[in-house]
């Protein structure tokens, strides 16, 4: 099934207006397509996370990374995650996103009890920025998988500066290992 279909004309024939209109609005209708990538970390090296934030770190090189069916206005020349710098990376102000991430407590040290997951739109090494905060009991003996999930969008600041995500325990340590990171965009800021 094609998305677009061009009229044809023979030589010298010109097409109306309308053909014309109808090409513009199958173009705008592929950029409003919503997409999703997923990126997972291969697991060279742990996390240990400790009461001061870290950064989450995903490097991309898992097996589960999949950038198919990111939004077809990025679709092979952009992602939605920068693994180099370790932030999301949003298309378009006003766009939403639903967002995942998944990992692993491996191990835990000193009778840690809570996570704090932090996203940061400032753009530094430390959180400058926190736009949502979420506090997590992690009362499990380890090891075992965990998930948060939430909506977010993206203003000028997030646009510029992408998002960073930073966690920190209560007290103790906790090791983490798998860890992904799923984007979703539900809905482009620019139509």
């Amino acid at each position: 099934m094609a998305l677009l279909s061009i009229p044809t004309k023979s030589s010298g024939d010109q097409h109306t207006a309308t053909e014309m209109n109808e090409v513009v609005q199958a173009i705008v209708a592929l950029q409003e397509i919503p997409g999703f990538g997923n990126y997972d970390d291969d697991v060279a090296s742990d996390l240990t996370i400790t009461s001061t934030p870290s950064k989450l770190t995903i490097n991309s090189l898992g097996s589960q990374t999949n950038e198919a069916y990111l939004p077809y206005e990025i679709r092979g020349t952009s992602s939605l995650w920068d693994s180099a710098t370790n932030k999301i990376t949003p298309i378009n102000i006003g766009d939403e996103y639903n967002l995942r991430v998944d990992f692993t407590i491996s191990a835990k040290t000193g009778s840690p009890s809570e996570i704090d997951f932090t996203v940061d739109i400032g753009g530094q090494s430390t959180i400058t920025i926190p736009i949502l905060k979420r506090t997590i009991p992690i009362t499990k003996t380890a090891p075992f998988s965990f998930n948060v999930g939430f909506p977010i969008y993206a203003l000028d600041t997030f646009k510029a500066n992408g998002g960073q995500l930073f966690f920190n325990v209560n007290s103790g340590t906790v090791t983490v290992t798998a860890r992904d990171i799923y984007i979703s965009r539900i809905s482009n800021g620019q139509r």
